[in-house]
């Protein structure tokens, strides 16, 4: 694994690299869902950071953590109950392995899981974005999140700098999507692709 700012930086030369925690959804019986369609996370490392926030604390899990985690990326709501039933423990068991994992940072966060197409917004598409030498990255971070139709906003290493997901009404919700961030948000040159399908993990 690439060391902490050994990252090659989108813009050429030289960068921090960006950390990305697990983020797991819950409720008060299980555990929620992963964010998919609804809501945008911005992912990036835009500037020199402090010799602190470079180390990744290592947290040790065993077979059974790991096994958990798959259990509840693929489904976040299950109960204790069955999350035990499939690793071996009891729920309080797997309870408590859920909390260790929460205490640890493991899982980050809770969020909803929304089928983008029952809110009529059945286009998906991932846009490479290359900013202008003059374009500021907190300022195109900011008008992209703030657009309807983005569902995730990334911060790359490659010849793009970004790369946004978006789940639009059409073909015209898409352009104007991408005129905006070309417009306002300051991008030099952008790449569309449609999702055709989703492939289960």
């Amino acid at each position: 694994m690439t060391a902490p700012g050994e990252l090659p930086n989108a813009r050429g030369g030289e960068g921090n690299a960006g950390f990305v925690g697990l983020d797991l959804g819950g409720d008060a019986d299980a555990h929620g869902v992963l964010s998919r369609g609804c809501g945008v996370r911005v992912r990036s490392s835009t500037g020199p950071q402090p010799e602190s926030s470079l180390t990744v604390k290592s947290v040790a899990l065993d077979e059974t953590d790991h096994r958990i985690i798959k259990l509840l990326l693929r489904n976040g709501r299950a109960p204790f109950a069955s999350i035990g039933a499939e690793v071996g423990l009891s729920p309080h068991g797997a309870a408590d392995r859920v909390r260790r994992l929460q205490r640890a940072g493991v899982i980050t966060g809770f969020s909803a899981n929304v089928d983008s197409q029952t809110l009529g917004r059945s286009l998906e598409a991932l846009i490479d974005v290359r900013l202008m030498p003059s374009t500021d990255s907190t300022h195109f971070e900011r008008l992209a999140g703030g657009l309807d139709a983005v569902r995730e906003v990334l911060f790359l290493t490659g010849r793009w700098d970004y790369q946004v997901s978006v789940a639009c009404t059409d073909a015209d919700d898409l352009d104007r999507t991408v005129r905006a961030l070309r417009q306002q948000g300051g991008a030099a040159q952008t790449e569309t692709r449609i999702v055709m399908r989703r492939s289960a993990v």
